[in-house]
């Protein structure tokens, strides 16, 4: 019995998921930021990190210039994606972006969760990456794809 309502539950996220999530990515704005400011970052990268004790994790980051501004979009871990990045920000020599993301589990179900990824130029062709999507937060590194 405990099983069919957790299956029932995940149908539904699975159905509100593909209802939302075309919605999250629509959205195709450019942020103000002069892209001349962030040309390190401009590229396709793979972002990697420990995301707990023993999950590795594996997201795909795009970021280009539309017109002299940056465009980001974020694809994979547990929310899936892609979805734009609507805020878009330097600090100091940090990128940071901004964006909300549609999670699930079975013990929570399907939430909407404010997530910041900010990028420092690291070594080489890399990356320092770190994301913080609700009570989820990993260090990696991000590595521009060929």
């Amino acid at each position: 019995m405990m099983l069919r309502w957790k299956l029932q539950g995940l149908a539904v996220a699975a159905i509100a998921m593909l209802a939302i999530a075309p919605a999250m990515t629509a959205q195709e704005d450019t942020s103000t930021l002069d892209a001349a400011k962030a040309k390190a970052f401009i590229g396709d990268w793979v972002m990697t990190g420990q995301n707990g004790p023993r999950s590795q994790t594996e997201r795909s980051l795009s970021i280009k210039d539309v017109g002299g501004k940056l465009v980001a979009e974020v694809a994979g871990g547990r929310g899936g994606g892609p979805y734009a990045v609507d805020d878009i920000s330097m600090r100091d020599a940090t990128l940071v972006l901004k964006f909300t993301e549609i999670s699930s589990s079975v013990n929570v179900g399907v939430s909407m969760e404010p997530t910041e990824i900010t990028l420092t130029p690291g070594e080489g062709d890399s990356l320092v990456a770190t994301l913080a999507a609700g009570t989820s937060y990993y260090q990696g590194k991000a590595t521009r794809r060929k």
